[in-house]
C-alpha cells in the first residue's frame, strides 16, 4: 500500500473508490481489510516506514563509511518525501488519532535509535562529547511538534524548514571534522 495519493492530494480528496480500483479488489473488500480510511492510510505508513528502514539498514551496512554519510541518506530520503507531499496532508493527518498515536509512538522508538546512533557519532569524532544528545532529542521533537501545530509549513516548504531548522541543529553538534564531512556528504 502506497502513500503517494494521500500525500499529494490530501486524504479527503483520495476516494475509496479509486483506491479499490488501484488495488483490483472492490471497495467492500477494501472496507473489510482495513475499515476506514484511516486504518488504510496506517497501513500504508507503516509499510512505508518498514521499507525506508530497511532501505536505511542496507545503507548504513553497504556504503556508509561513519554517521555523517548515514545523515546525508537520511536527509536526502526525507527530502525526497518532503517533495511528494502537500499542505492538505500535514492539515489533515494531525486531526486523525490513530496516525497520531502511530507518531508518537514511532517517535519513542526512534529516539532511543537516534541516540545510540549520536552515541556512535561522538565515538568517530564526528559530533562533540559535550552535548547532551538527550536535550537535543527533546527540544527537536517539540520544535516539530509546533512547526505542525502552527502550520508553518503553509508559509515555508519543508524543505526550507529542514536546511533552516534540522540541518543548523545538526552542524551545531558537529565537530570540525564532522562539518566538513557533512558539507562534503550534502554537496554529492
Amino acid at each position: 500500500m502506497r502513500c503517494l495519493n494521500f500525500y499529494k492530494r490530501g486524504v479527503k480528496a483520495v476516494k475509496m473508490d479509486e483506491i479499490s480500483q488501484g488495488l483490483h479488489v472492490s471497495k467492500r473488500t477494501v472496507y473489510e481489510i482495513f475499515g476506514d480510511k484511516e486504518e488504510l492510510l496506517l497501513a500504508g505508513m507503516m509499510r512505508q516506514l518498514e521499507e525506508n528502514r530497511s532501505k536505511l539498514e542496507n545503507f548504513a551496512k553497504t556504503q556508509a563509511k561513519n554517521v555523517i554519510d548515514i545523515i546525508s541518506y537520511v536527509y536526502k530520503l526525507q527530502m525526497e518525501r518532503n517533495g511528494m507531499v502537500g499542505v492538505l496532508f500535514y492539515e489533515e493527518v494531525h486531526k486523525m488519532p490513530r496516525v497520531v498515536k502511530f507518531f508518537q509512538e514511532n517517535h519513542a522508538h526512534e529516539r532511543e535509535e537516534s541516540v545510540r546512533f549520536f552515541e556512535a557519532g561522538v565515538k568517530e569524532g564526528l559530533f562533540r562529547k559535550d552535548v547532551d544528545f538527550n536535550v537535543v532529542m527533546d527540544i527537536g521533537h517539540v520544535m516539530m511538534e509546533e512547526i505542525m501545530h502552527h502550520q508553518l509549513y503553509r508559509v515555508h516548504s519543508m524543505q526550507e524548514i529542514y536546511d533552516n531548522y534540522i540541518l543548523c541543529l545538526i552542524r551545531g553538534f558537529c565537530t570540525e571534522r564532522g562539518l566538513e564531512q557533512l558539507d562534503r556528504a550534502l554537496k554529492e
